[in-house]
């Protein structure tokens, strides 16, 4: 067997840890925290996207449109 380079091992780890995050996402069974470790992910990898009119994210970024900043600005948690 011969040995991987540091290059190849960082591609592996970086590879398994994209698809155990997929895997995860796939499960509908993720934390917030899981979610933003996730955004996190994309963010450092430079993966954007634009909001298309029926995409998932652009149907997102309409229904953040519809929220008024104002009530958030406002909000108290009931619990």
């Amino acid at each position: 067997m011969t040995q991987k380079t540091i290059e190849q091992l960082l591609a592996d780890l970086h590879h398994d840890l994209a698809k155990k995050l997929t895997d995860k996402l796939d499960s509908n069974e993720v934390t917030a925290a899981e979610l933003n470790v996730i955004r996190q992910f994309l963010k450092d990898n430079h993966i954007t996207d634009t909001p298309r009119q029926g995409s998932s994210f652009g149907d997102l970024a309409a229904k953040a449109a519809e929220y008024d900043e104002d009530e958030f600005d406002n909000y108290t948690p009931t619990h």
